[in-house]
Formats: C-alpha cells, sequence, structure tokens
C-alpha cells in the first residue's frame, strides 16, 4: 500500500511518467468519496510526488490545472514524455553513429546533448565515449578523457567531457557546456 500512497517522479531521463501517473490513479478508493474528491486526492498525491524539474514544472502551472489530477497528469505527459525501451535503442543507435566530421564543434555538442535526452541515465557514459570517439580532433578527446582523469570527482558525465574538450586545463564547475563558446 506505501508504493501507491507514495509514488515519485522528478522529471530525470529514465523516469517513468505513464508509471507515475498510473500509480497515483490508481490510489484504493476511500470508502464513501465522491469521484470529485477522488480527483482532489489523486491531483494531490500527483503534486506531492513530484520533485526537482517535474516540481518547478508543476509549480509553474495554474492552480486550476494544478488541482485537476486529469489537466496536471496531461501535462506531465506532454513535458516529460515517456520514452520506450525500442526509442531507447534507436538512440543508442543515433549515438554509435554520431561523427563529427565537417559539423562545426557547437553543433556536435547539440547533437551530443539531445541523444543525452533520448537515453536512459544508465547509457551516458556510453554516450561519452562515442561522442569522443566522434570527435574530429582526436587529440582534443585524448586532452580532454585526460584532463578529466586528473580532476576525477565522479561519474564521467557528457557536460564534464564538453567542458575538458573546450578547457581542458580547467576543473569542471558546473553546467556550463550551454554557454556559447563558439
Amino acid at each position: 500500500m506505501r508504493g501507491y500512497l507514495n509514488p515519485r517522479f522528478s522529471g530525470k531521463p529514465g523516469d517513468n511518467v505513464n508509471q507515475f501517473i498510473k500509480a497515483c490513479h490508481c490510489i484504493p478508493p476511500l470508502y464513501g468519496y465522491t469521484e470529485a474528491q477522488l480527483n482532489d486526492v489523486r491531483a494531490v498525491t500527483l503534486y506531492q510526488g513530484t520533485s526537482e524539474e517535474a516540481r518547478k514544472f508543476l509549480d509553474k502551472l495554474p492552480e486550476s490545472v494544478q488541482d485537476d489530477f486529469v489537466q496536471a497528469s496531461t501535462q506531465l505527459k506532454e513535458k516529460f514524455p515517456w520514452k520506450s525501451e525500442t526509442e531507447q535503442s534507436i538512440a543508442m543507435e543515433k549515438i554509435t553513429n554520431l561523427k563529427q566530421a565537417e559539423m562545426p564543434l557547437y553543433e556536435y555538442v547539440e547533437q551530443g546533448t539531445k541523444l543525452q535526452a533520448e537515453t536512459f541515465p544508465s547509457q551516458h557514459v556510453s554516450l561519452c565515449q562515442w561522442w569522443l570517439l566522434g570527435l574530429k580532433d582526436q587529440l582534443a578527446a585524448n586532452i580532454a578523457i585526460t584532463a578529466w582523469l586528473k580532476h576525477a570527482d565522479g561519474e564521467l558525465s557528457f557536460d564534464k567531457i564538453v567542458h575538458y574538450v573546450r578547457n581542458p586545463g580547467l576543473k569542471y564547475e558546473g553546467d556550463d557546456y550551454n554557454k556559447k563558446w563558439y
């Protein structure tokens, strides 16, 4: 029963919005509650179960939408669509075929960023590896890996790799790969 009463959804890649909404909807019918009252309970459960990006998104919606389970669910599904295993496999195939060739570096970064959004977090290390292999300048890729190893402060991530391709001598200080540097 606890899992039904406390579903969680952050909006991060890999979070299944459909399972979250289903768990919110499957709250056991409470004796004597009308359908409107159940809608209210489900809407509150949906709101309280969100965190991070999903919560920020819901907070921006009008209160009338937040208070309506069906409308709030629809908005969440549109904002955080669930990608099936097949879609994930297609994204992984795109990753393995990604090559910079004559593409400018900023465009290559954008391509990698889009693919990161299409994959599970568990695939992000592979994205980093394949993205580096596809770089036109393999010296830059080797320098980036060396810089990351020198400053190794956790798991290999796409934003860190882009940072080290751009600034091999500087320690990674956060999400800076979206800054214009081209």
